[in-house]
């Protein structure tokens, strides 16, 4: 996924073959818990400035966020908690700001404990 200057974009579900686009992608929570640890890796780094990833909840923006800083490739959350019911979805948004060229080829992991 790469986002462009000043752009929003989803990150798209495990195996999912199409073209990437920007808008709703989301997944189903499988089971009641939280989540929290996100990581994100990118295979190039943001330019110009940092890059944000929102974990957003039944598209509603969570407190769950990992920064990737301009010229690193790895952002974190491991302090966050965001409690989710077996069926809400969630989706990973990269947000980037006017000006700052987006990180490109992220992969992202966030932990899921069930209740």
């Amino acid at each position: 996924l790469s986002t462009g200057s000043g752009q929003s974009a989803s990150m798209l579900p495990p195996g999912f073959g199409g073209a990437a686009r920007v808008g709703s992608i989301g997944q189903p929570v499988p089971l009641s818990g939280t989540l929290r640890a996100l990581y994100v890796h990118a295979g190039s780094a943001p330019v110009n400035g940092p890059q944000r990833f929102v974990l957003y909840l039944n598209d509603v923006p969570t407190d769950l966020i990992a920064t990737i800083e301009d010229g690193h490739t790895d952002g974190a959350d491991s302090v966050s908690v965001v409690r989710v019911v077996a069926g809400d979805v969630i989706e990973l948004r990269a947000e980037t700001a006017e000006g700052v060229k987006g990180a490109g080829n992220v992969a992202a992991v966030c932990v899921l404990m069930g209740a």
